[in-house]
């Protein structure tokens, strides 16, 4: 059987080291084990937090078009209706991670500081129907 060149190489420092005094031997090869140790650590650690990108996206892009218009409708009750509280959302969805619904209440409360603001929103209850409704979203 004919080797690669790496093969051969290989073979030729594996053969060096066995003929080098123990102490020597634990060395180097102590060295490289932690080198490698290092690498792979490093690796490994790359491709958790590509892996955890990839599904904080993902629970991003599904979970915020669902919660933040429930959000939003709470936030222009309570403020419609004086003897209404706030829904504690961190609560009601405890399962989900709380920078998540962080997230989801602050885009909500922006979103009725803006329309509060430009359009003095929230005057009618029944408008809350009309504005916020699934129909008007292409998602």
């Amino acid at each position: 059987m004919m080797q690669n060149l790496e093969d051969i190489c290989f073979q030729k420092f594996t053969n060096t080291i066995y003929t080098m005094p123990p102490l020597l031997q634990e060395h180097v090869i102590g060295t490289s084990t932690e080198k490698l140790k290092k690498e792979v650590k490093k690796e490994v650690k790359k491709e958790v937090k590509e892996e955890v990108v990839l599904e904080v996206s993902e629970n991003f892009a599904f979970l915020l078009p669902n919660i933040v218009p429930e959000i939003i409708r709470d936030i222009i009750t309570s403020n419609s209706n004086n003897n209404t509280f706030r829904i504690n959302f961190f609560e009601k969805y405890s399962h989900i991670d709380k920078n998540i619904i962080s997230c989801a209440i602050k885009t909500a409360e922006y979103s009725v500081m803006l329309l509060q603001e430009n359009y003095n929103f929230y005057t009618y209850e029944n408008n809350l129907e009309n504005i916020i409704s699934d129909d008007d979203f292409d998602y």
